[in-house]
């Protein structure tokens, strides 16, 4: 940014140099022509007589010209929203899709850049790690709030918690690789004694042993 700013501050005199730079720093096809054509307007003003109306035409062309490209360049090199730094942020730079809006849970994920998958995903983590905090602190108060409980539709946001021994069979086959047939396994088996842990209601539900390492991030008891 600061070889624009210095193109600014020479009135456009080293146009030729600065765009050509950010071309090459860029690597930026627009800058290399920007600076291609700062070459006429150069020659043009570094031949014409001191004094002479065709030099203070061309110098007039020259700020003016240097003015427009640089903000040109500005923009589309250092804007938050320029290609460039959506490709750094990971974010699609392509054209947007065209159509109605997504109604899928998939086709809306879809249609958001990464950083923001990854923003959502990160705080999800953090609220099931405080409302595990919580419900080992105060169980009442966790109960109350309604964590691990997705069916009581309390409102709080435990981060997708289920609590195997209390939540409905239709909140528990919502959790990662379950089926409604492991959730209702899950269910009968608990009825004749609280599960302990994860373990311990997987064996007693005769549930894949690998379930464990897709549920074990949202389960409580």
């Amino acid at each position: 940014m600061g070889f624009l700013l210095t193109n600014l501050l020479t009135c456009g005199a080293l146009g030729l140099f600065t765009f050509g730079y950010v071309a090459i720093r860029h690597r930026s096809a627009v800058a290399g022509v920007l600076a291609a054509l700062c070459v006429p307007l150069l020659a043009v003003f570094g031949s014409s007589a001191e004094g002479s109306v065709l030099e203070n035409v061309s110098a007039g062309l020259l700020v003016v010209y240097s003015l427009c490209a640089t903000a040109y360049l500005f923009h589309d090199i250092y804007s938050v929203n320029s290609k460039r730094n959506r490709r750094l942020r990971g974010e699609p730079v392509g054209a947007a899709p065209t159509g109605p809006a997504p109604t899928s849970a998939a086709g809306a994920m879809a249609g958001r850049g990464n950083s923001e998958l990854r923003a959502m995903a990160a705080d999800r983590a953090l609220r099931r790690e405080e409302s595990r905090a919580l419900l080992a602190d105060d169980p009442a108060l966790a109960r109350e709030l309604g964590i691990g409980r997705p069916d009581l539709r309390t409102g709080y946001d435990d981060g997708g918690l289920v609590d195997l021994n209390r939540a409905s069979a239709e909140a528990i086959a919502d959790l990662p690789g379950l089926t409604s047939e492991h959730a209702e396994a899950l269910v009968t088996e608990r009825s004749s004694a609280p599960f302990v842990s994860l373990p311990d209601a997987l064996i007693r539900a005769q549930l894949p042993a690998h379930l464990e390492d897709d549920i074990s991030g949202y389960v409580v008891f």
